[in-house]
């Protein structure tokens, strides 16, 4: 359960600190909506995104991928929809990209440290856009580390994460 609710805060982390997008607000475990939604995305537009994250140490199949993918679009109205995928797959999944609105990035490793240090690249061309490139990838790796606290907290409380309260977090830093 741990590792499963690290994961999806790993994920959250991932996609907040890409350039490429228009989120202002995010909220990990938004319960009571949902047990299927593990993070939703709220964006500028009006747009919702609605998340589910499953791992899995065993092979995961079309079969199951299929069922997550109903569930989750039936489990909420949003916009968009999207189920992402940690652990080994079989060959059929890795040909996925999407069920009916459902879309399905490509399966991520469930290495764990490889993905704070994919958060911790993406972490790099973030600071780097903002002019703050004197940070050692040590201290990246410190504050990749220090946000899933942030996220965590959030999740715990029910609150939303804004944008610009991530942002002002790591301006702070």
């Amino acid at each position: 359960g741990i590792r499963g609710y690290l994961l999806q805060t790993v994920v959250c982390l991932l996609e907040a600190v890409q350039n490429d997008h228009n989120w202002i607000a995010v909220t990990l475990e938004p319960q009571p909506i949902s047990e299927k939604i593990d993070i939703i995305w709220y964006y500028s537009d009006g747009e919702t995104k609605v998340v589910q994250v499953k791992s899995s140490q065993n092979p995961i199949g079309v079969k199951q991928v299929k069922k997550w993918a109903g569930e989750l679009k039936e489990s909420y109205k949003a916009t968009k929809y999207e189920l992402v995928l940690i652990g080994p797959c079989t060959g059929g999944v890795a040909k996925l990209s999407q069920i009916d609105l459902v879309y399905i990035p490509i399966p991520k490793s469930l290495d764990t440290n490889g993905l704070v240090e994919q958060a911790s690249h993406r972490l790099d061309y973030y600071l780097e856009n903002r002019n703050l490139t004197r940070v050692s990838p040590s201290s990246r790796e410190l504050i990749v580390k220090a946000l899933v606290t942030e996220f965590e907290i959030s999740s715990i409380t029910e609150k939303k994460m804004s944008r610009e309260g991530f942002y002002a977090i790591l301006d702070k830093w």
